[in-house]
């Protein structure tokens, strides 16, 4: 049961930071089940992450994942609740409250407000599961074109990982790797 405990005080808290959406948090999340309770290893986390983009579903379905390593079917189940509990309740009842709002100053100001945070949060996710998988400079070259392109053009991601994933394996292949 304490193991339950510190799965929700972990995710309970974290489910209410996430601005601009899950990925937002998963930085924090990182340190947290990594760093400071042990409950995964970076390269655990860092599988469990691409799992979780590639199943259907709501993205953030990591913490299921980790729910489950840190403490089996409970863990998951009590990781997924503390994570999309708190935060469904609150957009439910706010949500007609911000709808009635669409015209008033304030509400333009808190999304304006929110974007550069959220961006933030986002870079900062991406930068803790970077450190953990890029291992060389031709992985951080390719990092940061796929994101210039991202930034600058109208790209379907989807198609840029195909492309980026070719010709890594070409230059994989061209270099006996």
């Amino acid at each position: 049961m304490a193991l339950l405990g510190a799965i929700a005080q972990v995710f309970l808290p974290l489910s209410l930071m996430a601005f601009g959406g899950g990925n937002t948090i998963i930085a924090e999340i990182q340190r947290l089940v990594v760093d400071l309770h042990g409950w995964v290893t970076a390269e655990e986390f860092s599988g469990m992450y691409a799992i979780s983009q590639a199943i259907p579903g709501p993205s953030m379905m990591i913490v299921t994942l980790l729910g489950l390593a840190a403490g089996g079917l409970g863990g998951a189940l009590v990781s997924t609740i503390a994570t999309f509990g708190p935060c469904s309740a609150l957009v439910y009842a706010l949500a007609r409250q911000w709808d009635r709002a669409k015209d008033a100053p304030w509400r333009g100001a808190v999304e304006r407000g929110l974007a550069p945070v959220a961006i933030g949060l986002i870079f900062a996710g991406g930068w803790a599961l970077g450190r953990e998988i890029l291992d060389n400079p031709w992985e951080y070259a390719i990092l940061a074109l796929s994101t210039f392109v991202l930034a600058r053009w109208n790209v379907n991601p989807l198609k840029l990982m195909v492309a980026v994933g070719t010709l890594a394996l070409g230059a994989g292949i061209l270099l006996g790797g």
